[in-house]
């Protein structure tokens, strides 16, 4: 197979390849992308994006220039729902725990909260996303 000038191995499921795109990709920042989270009323738990390793910002799509959302800890959380007198509203605050993300105030609406994160390369290798020059050198 032929990628971005670079042909990939056929067997592309080898383990030792995808330890070490895993690798390369838990050093630094190589790979990063904006994915969309879109809430429903009443839900403040939601699923991370695939491959996420480090969020740089949360930010609601439909408020453009508005701040975005404060990284808090899960603990943080925790004590908010815990507050009976805690309401539904505009999400301001999220979480991250075990493969999820955590909004509150818990929306009241559906809108898409957009996740700006750095991520670990996928477990599929047929396409090596670390650009030509450091693909050369894998092979």
């Amino acid at each position: 197979m032929l990628t971005d000038g670079i042909v990939v191995r056929q067997n592309a499921q080898c383990p030792e390849l995808k330890s070490v795109l895993y690798d390369i990709s838990s050093r630094a920042d190589f790979l990063t992308s904006v994915s969309g989270v879109v809430t429903s009323s009443g839900q403040a738990e939601y699923d991370e994006p695939a491959g996420l390793k480090r969020v740089y910002e949360c930010y609601i799509e439909s408020s453009p220039g508005a701040p975005g959302l404060e990284a808090k800890t899960y603990r943080d959380y925790l004590r908010y729902i815990a507050d009976p007198m805690a309401e539904n509203a505009e999400s301001t605050m999220f979480a991250r725990r075990h493969g999820k993300l955590y909004l509150w105030p818990v929306p009241d609406g559906v809108y898409t909260v957009n996740v700006d994160y750095a991520s670990y390369h996928p477990e599929a290798c047929e396409d090596i996303l670390f650009g030509r020059l450091r693909a050369k050198a894998l092979f």
